[in-house]
């Protein structure tokens, strides 16, 4: 071994330096190794030297080049191969953690939740290589590395080159072969040459067999007396020997292990998705033999039709099918279990907020909500709460994470958090990357494994990856030739292969529901009106339409055809205008439900206030209102409000001197607003997507429009001649919000101010109209900074510690900004150039009303004199998360009376 060892060292010398052997296999030995060119360790893997005879370099290193095409986050990669001094050799990284051969050496059976997460992760990546022609032809526990929590499966393509370079035939001379007995096809033991995926499929299921078990599904003393049982016996039932395994996983383990290939899985993911559908069974033709069988020879794949232990169980089914039709037909049915309604209670450390683009998320079964809590500094994060359970826990790694969903079976929380969709274990562990993602567009994640992704930036269509992680890959495109813009709100159906989704038009009333199959992407419209699909319940598709109500309509022919008419199933939830179907619901695929109520976003009660640089609070208003984002009048004698709940609110004007409080606007949309420098009008967005409006503030007039386009326009402000428009708009290039600039007096030509892969928002012009204060994320969070304008070539940053909203002075001596949970003043000049001269604090601890209640205007404003704030105050928060995790019994009893009637 040691001239082995010095002979790789030299004919190495200068790529790598070769330390050690720390393994060996049937086909390779390990060396661990420095990768001297990028200084990092590797492993090494050396063919053995009469494989490396057989197989040859040329052919061989053609083929394994396969290896390194394919890229998945649960396959092992492959950084190099070559042949140095006649030896062949391939290079992967240096893993820290464990094979599972090692895992099971040590601890015989594993955790069923862990042994079911690592064969789906497995199955990943299995399914990932067969959709790009690759059989791995050896999956067993060795070549199954576990780090992190992660499984990745290692040796990819390399008994694929072995084969195609001409190993099977001449295998025998060196008394080697591809593939470890216990874990081989029946096929593949027969010898057969072209394996497909079906092959590794098993040999997958005999992999979990083992984790189950603690021992693979076949053992003899000898590998001919293994080879002999795989193809001629049956393995014992999983759950004879381990009662604690669910049904639908012994199940699963069983299709896989049937010893005709057509009896097995079409594809890994199906076995993936499998494990987790607890409804998953067998068909009767590939049951596990019943104990009197077990000791005899197996028949072979024809005499299955000639065992009467094949023919039973089917003539079972049908004999427990007539007396359950009987015994339903004479004995009383039970009353069933009221639907259960309750608002979730929590402390103030753990009290919900309001989140986007829905208030909650609730698992399948009805037993966990996940919902949003604000920190003190401005940040939020993800907690969990179980309906048995009496406190929420923080969900570790989730800081500003939103867009929460679950797994088919509750074990696993996805969200989108830092342009990138993301899971994690809700017992425990970080969260993992699954990809890309910046859309919050709305996401579902299918029984087959797969994330289905809405829009996201310049991709208009629906995307899907694999929950395990990768690239997402296209699936649907809007049709523009008919006037579709977006693919969003996507819903997997319970076959894992239908989706139910929104065909954007630019408005919500336009907007149209249709499905789609992940196998074709072809898309079906249903030609029902509606914002977002919530769910499918018993074959119905629960959705919202743009006025909030929640409605459900029988699918039938895999989804593509629409029986009856759309009933209405819950209470009308409140739509937020200007952002295209957020709206207050989420629906389980089990039935249960979470809404809000109350709360700064939802139109929460109060009353305007002046709140003192002291802490001294004097009331305005003496009616509570759903308030939300005051603005002071350039002569501070008005302030104007946006009065309503989400996706419903209007400007109203109090005026001081009289005491009034007057409502301006009637479109029920508008998302944000402010004065005209002359105090003459307000400018306001909402009603239609991607419109500005301006109104007389006296009123008597209808408003005009001033600027629309067809995408995303929540915000707008206008410069101080009243010539330039600069609003927040959704980039299309860069995935983020942006700034663009609309030239009013040319026609309304509209440019780019700012397009970054960072989101910028809140702009606010200075007086004299030559700086702009904004927000950015450009830092990895919100900041304060000013711009130069109209060139935004010049920057200074204001805030240091976060900050967001800001608001001039109306001598432009100051820049007034929310820090956290304080109310800043930064002292600035204007002259010569802009500088930054300091910073105070008005508000140290402001309240929570303050920090909360703006939509996309800022919910604050300085009086003139800069000494007291204008505000919504309330008595406290009064944002809640109704939780129904029984929903499904009041849906079935809406449902069936309505049906009964019809």
């Amino acid at each position: 071994m040691e001239d082995v060892l010095e002979r790789l060292r030299t004919a190495l010398e200068g790529r790598y330096q070769v330390r050690e052997e720390v393994g060996k296999g049937g086909m390779a030995l390990v060396f661990l190794a420095e990768d001297l060119k990028h200084h990092r360790n590797v492993a090494l893997k050396v063919l053995r030297a009469e494989l490396a005879a057989v197989l040859g370099a040329e052919r061989f290193l053609k083929e394994i080049e396969v290896t390194a095409q394919l890229q998945h986050p649960n396959i092992l990669p492959l950084y190099d191969s070559g042949e140095a001094d006649g030896f062949l050799y391939y290079v992967m990284p240096l893993m820290e953690g464990e094979s599972l051969r090692e895992v099971l050496d040590r601890e015989g059976e594993l955790p069923v939740d862990q042994a079911v997460e690592i064969a789906r992760a497995v199955a990943a990546a299995l399914d990932y290589a067969h959709e790009r022609g690759v059989i791995h032809r050896d999956i067993k526990p060795s070549n199954i590395l576990l780090q992190g929590g992660q499984a990745l499966v290692a040796d990819f393509g390399i008994a694929l080159a072995m084969r195609k370079a001409g190993g099977d035939e001449r295998l025998t001379e060196t008394g080697l072969s591809l593939g470890t007995p216990h874990y081989m096809s029946p096929e593949q033991a027969a010898g057969d040459r072209e394996l497909d995926r079906r092959s590794d499929i098993y040999s997958l299921g005999a992999t979990l067999y083992e984790m189950l078990v603690g021992e693979p599904p076949h053992m003899g003393k000898t590998p001919q007396s293994v080879v002999a049982k795989i193809l001629s016996e049956t393995p014992a039932p999983i759950r004879k020997t381990r009662e604690m395994v669910p049904p639908n996983v012994e199940a699963a383990v069983a299709k896989a292990l049937a010893r005709s290939p057509a009896d097995r899985f079409k594809t890994a993911a199906e076995l993936a998705a499998a494990l987790v559908n607890p409804s998953f069974q067998l068909a009767t033709t590939v049951l596990w033999p019943s104990t009197e069988a077990e000791d005899r020879p197996g028949p072979g794949f024809a005499g299955h039709f000639a065992n009467p232990y094949f023919l039973v169980p089917s003539v079972l089914a049908v004999v427990a099918s007539a007396i359950a039709l009987i015994l339903a037909t004479t004995r009383e049915v039970p009353t069933p279990l009221p639907n259960i309604r309750y608002v979730l209670a929590a402390p103030d450390s753990s009290r919900p907020t309001s989140s986007a683009p829905w208030p909650a998320a609730i698992s399948p079964e009805g037993g966990t909500v996940v919902y949003s809590v604000h920190r003190g500094d401005g940040t939020s994060m993800l907690y969990s709460i179980r309906t048995d359970e009496l406190d929420a826990r923080p969900i570790p790694g989730t800081d500003n994470a939103h867009m929460p969903y679950f797994s088919p079976d509750g074990q696993w929380l996805a969200f989108e958090m830092d342009a990138k969709a993301y899971k994690v274990r809700l017992d425990g562990g970080l969260p993992l990357i699954i990809t890309e993602a910046y859309g919050s567009n709305g996401a579902d994640w299918t029984v087959r494994d797969e994330i289905v992704l809405g829009a996201q930036g310049p991709f208009k269509g629906l995307s899907h990856v694999s929950a395990a992680g990768g690239e997402a890959v296209g699936l649907t495109l809007p049709d523009s030739t008919q006037g579709e813009r977006d693919h969003l709100w996507p819903i997997a159906f319970p076959d894992g292969e239908t989706v139910a989704f929104v065909i954007w038009y630019g408005s919500l009333e336009s907007s149209q529901l249709a499905v789609t199959s992940l196998g074709d992407g072809v898309v079906h419209p249903l030609g029902l009106s509606g914002i977002r699909p919530l769910a499918v319940v018993d074959g119905h598709l629960v959705y919202v339409q743009a006025d909030g109500a929640v409605m459900a309509i029988r699918m039938t022919d895999g989804g593509k055809v629409i029986r009856g008419n759309p009933i209405p199933v819950h209470n009308r939830v409140p739509v937020e205008a200007g952002l295209n179907g957020n709206s207050w619901v989420f629906v389980s695929s089990g039935g249960a439900l979470v809404t809000a109520r109350g709360g700064a976003r939802g139109g929460a009660r109060g009353r305007l206030a002046w709140m003192e640089l002291d802490g001294a609070v004097e009331t305005v208003t003496s009616e509570d209102r759903p308030l939300m984002s005051p603005q002071l009048s350039p002569d501070g004698s008005r302030a104007a409000a946006l009065v309503g709940a989400v996706g419903s609110a209007d400007i109203w004007i109090y005026d001081f001197a009289l005491g009034t409080f007057s409502r301006l606007t009637s479109m029920g949309q508008v998302t944000s607003l402010e004065w005209t420098p002359d105090g003459s009008r307000l400018l306001f967005t909402g009603g239609t997507e991607g419109t500005v409006w301006t109104q007389a503030s006296s009123g008597g007039e209808p408003a005009q429009l001033l600027y629309q386009q067809a995408s995303l326009l929540p915000q707008a402000t206008l410069s101080p001649d009243g010539r330039t428009l600069l609003a927040t708009t959704l980039s299309g290039e860069n995935h983020s919000l942006d700034l663009i600039r609309v030239d009013l007096d040319s026609t309304a030509i509209t440019r780019d101010f700012l397009d970054t892969p960072a989101n910028e928002a809140s702009p606010a012009f200075s007086p004299d109209g030559r700086w702009v204060a904004l927000e950015s994320e450009e830092s990895g969070r919100r900041e304060v900074y000013v711009r130069s304008f109209p060139d935004p070539s010049m920057k200074v940053q204001v805030s240091t510690n976060g900050g967001t909203d800001p608001s001039w002075s109306k001598d432009g001596r100051r820049l007034f900004y929310l820090a956290g949970s304080a109310l800043m003043a930064a002292s600035v000049s204007l002259e010569p150039s802009f500088q930054l001269l300091g910073r105070d604090t008005l508000l140290a601890q402001a309240p929570q009303s303050l920090l909360t209640g703006g939509n996309w205007t800022r919910p604050y404003d300085v009086s003139q004199d800069g000494r007291r704030v204008l505000a919504v105050v309330r008595e406290s928060d009064d944002f809640q998360i109704v939780v129904s995790p029984n929903w499904i019994t009041e849906f079935r009893r809406i449902v069936g009376a309505s049906e009964t009637h019809d």
